[in-house]
């Protein structure tokens, strides 16, 4: 059966509502203005130059976000997010079919606090499951490996068109030595999900393990003499995909101590905040009392079992 996938892409309803979902929040900012003002004809424009392949990627300028930790984002203009969205609504619930039930990041339906809730669960019955191993990728967007990655798009793919801009999306990151995709394109998250599900399903499946990742953050719970095993089993798994644990961040330890995950510290009675995203909320707060910085850190403290929420508010 013939796959029409990048018909689907290139259909102008598709590439409208991607503009849509692109220009939402950002209504009032100049790019999306600027878009807006020959909205129908720039639309047309992406259609046509993805449909006789002569679209070319823009530059991307560079951005750097302190908080929680610093780190440089990779901004596409805004033409070129808006072709990005239209291949992701198609490719995106693809590919996520692939993804198990337990990986959290950046997907319909799941999100940090499914995986708080889930990880909050499995630790209530303990049975077995004594001792947490915690992990996570060293560097992990700037260290997946570009060859990789498109070997295992190009075996989901079959239609040339797609292949050669997901190929050009790839490409477009300035690698060293075929590394890395751009921290903030939409597309590099669902490519950064896929990528590690070559871990998550030998790891889940055949070792029949509770296990739980939110993008490159990972843990497992089991018996102590077990997940040493696993821990070995992980680190050559990831040296395949030439990949590997930070080696500050390779630890194994009692269940009733809690878990640091998605933002909280989760225990099997209680789940608390971490010490440092209440300090950052509270200066965020003194420096922009806005409704918005209030909204997202009712969403984020409403998860915990604490009531520190109602003392933050004595900041508005």
């Amino acid at each position: 059966m013939t796959s029409n996938n990048w018909q689907k892409i290139t259909c102008f309803e598709n590439i409208y509502k991607a503009y849509k979902k692109t220009r939402k929040g950002k209504t009032y900012k100049a790019p999306a203005l600027k878009f807006e003002f020959y909205q129908e004809n720039n639309l047309i424009n992406i259609q046509q130059q993805l449909k006789n392949k002569t679209y070319k990627i823009g530059k991307y300028h560079e951005k750097i976000i302190r908080e929680p930790k610093e780190r440089t984002i990779k901004i596409l203009p805004f033409r070129d997010r808006v072709v990005q969205s239209a291949i992701h609504n198609i490719i995106e619930p693809i590919l996520d079919e692939e993804l198990i039930e337990t990986t959290y990041a950046c997907r319909k339906k799941k999100g940090a606090h499914k995986a708080l809730r889930d990880l909050n669960n499995s630790l209530k019955k303990t049975k077995f499951k004594e001792y947490v191993f915690k992990t996570d990728v060293s560097k992990y967007f700037h260290s997946i490996n570009q060859d990789i990655l498109l070997k295992m798009i190009y075996n989901k793919f079959k239609e040339k068109p797609l292949k050669q801009i997901l190929l050009q999306i790839i490409l477009s990151h300035k690698s060293y030595l075929g590394k890395g995709i751009p921290i903030g394109n939409l597309l590099s998250q669902t490519f950064a999900n896929l990528y590690l599900n070559e871990l998550d399903k030998p790891i889940s499946f055949e070792l029949n393990l509770e296990y739980f990742r939110y993008m490159d953050d990972i843990i497992l719970l089991g018996k102590k003499k077990q997940l040493f095993i696993v821990k070995n089993k992980i680190d050559k798994k990831l040296k395949s995909l030439d990949l590997k644990m930070h080696p500050k961040k390779r630890n194994i330890f009692p269940t009733k101590t809690g878990v640091d995950f998605v933002g909280y510290q989760i225990h099997s009675d209680k789940i608390k905040l971490r010490r440092k995203n209440v300090q950052r909320f509270i200066r965020k707060i003194k420096r922009n009392k806005t409704k918005e910085l209030l909204s997202s850190w009712k969403g984020y403290a409403q998860m915990a079992t604490s009531k520190i929420f109602e003392h933050i508010l004595m900041y508005r």
